[in-house]
């Protein structure tokens, strides 16, 4: 694959449009007194994202691909699930806890990622890339410390 940096300014509005996310998802789960169960704030977050990419999908004409896709579908909807699974658990995290303090581990989903990355897809991984890995990590213990 071709090494370029093309990637970098989507990853980096993913990174951004992610921390918006975090944001008012805390501002509607709220804490242990006030806010939304984090089950109705997926629901609603689902139905937001399912009208939106309906609309995607009827636009870009796509709808006839998006039926036939198999194996590669297969692996969408098993995406779909598990991005549920971790909303949930992020956010029941978030109605307990402060930004702070949860976010931090919940990113550790890079670290976990990469290696993931490495066992199940054979992604090559450089040693420097390994200390970034092991900076992620140790950032995120130092980021929920007391004190």
């Amino acid at each position: 694959m071709p090494q370029n940096n093309q990637w970098l300014i989507p990853a980096l509005l993913g990174a951004f449009f992610a921390a918006i996310v975090t944001i008012t998802t805390k501002k509607a789960v709220g804490n242990e007194v006030v806010g939304i169960n984090p089950s109705a704030v997926i629901l609603i977050r689902g139905i937001v994202i399912t009208v939106l990419f309906v609309g995607v999908l009827t636009y870009e004409k796509i709808w006839p691909s998006f039926f036939t896709g198999g194996r590669p579908l297969m692996w969408a909807i098993v995406s779909g699930v598990a991005a549920a699974a971790s909303w949930f658990f992020g956010y029941w995290a978030l109605k307990l806890s402060t930004v702070s303090k949860s976010y931090p581990i919940d990113k550790l989903s890079v670290a976990m990622a990469v290696l993931l990355g490495v066992l199940l897809l054979g992604d090559k991984v450089s040693i420097t890339n390994w200390i970034g890995v092991a900076a992620m990590i140790g950032g995120a213990i130092l980021a929920t410390k007391s004190g």
